[in-house]
């Protein structure tokens, strides 16, 4: 089961971790991330330098880590992925109208 692996650091190398942590191999990182609540430095220190956090899916949370470690970037938290919800009956009501518009619409388009 793959993990959710959140790293933190300099703000302004959150585009050279990204890249770190692609190169590396380590997981999916995520497009979007936020800061799940923690604080700047594990610590509870404050500091004067903005901090971002990167969010990615992955097995291996000690080559996460590694990867950004030069960068200032350190290991945050960690968890089990959750498995997706399956997806409700509306939804799936909601994709079969659409296929049928589609095919109606291209039954018309071969009509005309």
């Amino acid at each position: 089961m793959p993990l959710t692996i959140v790293l933190s650091g300099p703000k302004a190398s959150v585009n050279q971790a990204r890249t770190s942590l692609a190169s590396a191999g380590v997981g999916d990182v995520m497009s979007v991330d936020h800061d799940h609540g923690l604080p700047p430095l594990a610590s509870g220190e404050e500091i004067r330098e903005a901090q971002g956090f990167i969010t990615l899916l992955g097995e291996d949370i000690d080559a996460a880590s590694r990867a950004v470690a030069g960068l200032g970037w350190r290991l945050r938290l960690h968890f089990p992925t959750p498995e997706p919800p399956p997806p409700n009956e509306m939804d799936l009501l909601r994709e079969d109208v659409a296929n049928l518009k589609a095919q109606m619409a291209d039954l018309k388009a071969r009509l005309a």
